[in-house]
């Protein structure tokens, strides 16, 4: 891990590069849903989870700003729409409990890459051009 900070924000400098902090997260998230024998996980929970296991890796300079889902939403904005982003991640809300399953046959290295559009965007094609 580099010694010199990524800077994120103009106002948080983070100690770990952004293509590594991906990697790391994938790799977090991917192992918590998938020890799990309910197939499942509660959001908060996931979260939680994945920020005792990520406390070895130490991607802040201050303490209170070492914490994967502060990176993740300083970086990505809200981790409900980073999972999203994922096909292999399936967040599924009923009321006021939302619940994130791993969907193992989606998990592949190019599946690690964001999703070109969510299911709530629109893509116009001008086919008069093929």
């Amino acid at each position: 891990m580099s010694t010199q900070g990524y800077r994120m924000s103009h106002t948080y400098v983070w100690n770990v590069e952004k293509s590594r902090a991906h990697e790391l997260i994938h790799e977090m998230l991917s192992n918590i849903l998938q020890e799990q024998p309910k197939e499942y996980l509660p959001l908060q929970e996931l979260i939680a989870s994945m920020n005792r296991r990520g406390r070895q890796y130490h991607i802040h300079t201050q303490k209170k700003h070492n914490s994967w889902s502060k990176y993740i939403k300083m970086t990505y904005g809200d981790i409900e729409d980073f999972l999203q982003d994922y096909r292999f991640y399936n967040v599924v809300t009923e009321g006021t409990k939302t619940r994130v399953y791993f969907v193992k046959d989606y998990y592949t290295e190019e599946e690690k890459t964001r999703r070109f559009t969510k299911d709530k965007e629109w893509i116009f094609v001008d086919e008069s051009h093929t």
